[in-house]
């Protein structure tokens, strides 16, 4: 009777936690990445335009509610140099860096202190630029 009270005990435990990390990764949403039309609010005058298939190679990049976050991972190739733009519905470039997304590891960029609202992020990647649309609730 003991072991049967403690398998019915360890199976309402481990229904209940995976209820709760369900629960949590509601909280993050993958933040799709498009191409950006034209050079946009960003300024890239004069640089040229490389024929070089980056839509297969994109970083993936999701969005946690929880901390305010972003978390990108390039899953295929290392890039050494990517600026990345926070951007409002106004078009204001809230926060900008440029960073190195190393192949396999995730970046975790901090957003700052936002209002509720809709935001993109923008990567220049040097020769295309992509944006991704979230939402801070």
């Amino acid at each position: 009777m003991k072991k049967i009270i403690n398998k019915v005990f360890l199976c309402l435990f481990l229904l209940s936690s995976s209820s709760f990390l369900y629960a949590q990764s509601d909280e993050t949403k993958q933040v799709v990445l498009e191409k950006l039309e034209g050079d946009g609010d960003i300024d890239r005058i004069g640089i040229p335009e490389r024929d070089l298939d980056i839509y297969s190679i994109l970083p993936t990049v999701f969005y946690n509610a929880a901390d305010t976050r972003l978390t990108v991972t390039s899953p295929y190739v290392t890039f050494e140099s990517v600026t990345y733009y926070i951007v409002d519905g106004f078009g204001s470039v809230l926060q900008q860096s440029e960073i190195v997304l190393p192949k396999g590891i995730d970046v975790e960029l901090w957003l700052p202190l936002l209002p509720v609202g809709i935001y993109k992020i923008v990567f220049d990647f040097g020769c295309r630029c992509f944006q991704g649309e979230f939402e801070i609730e």
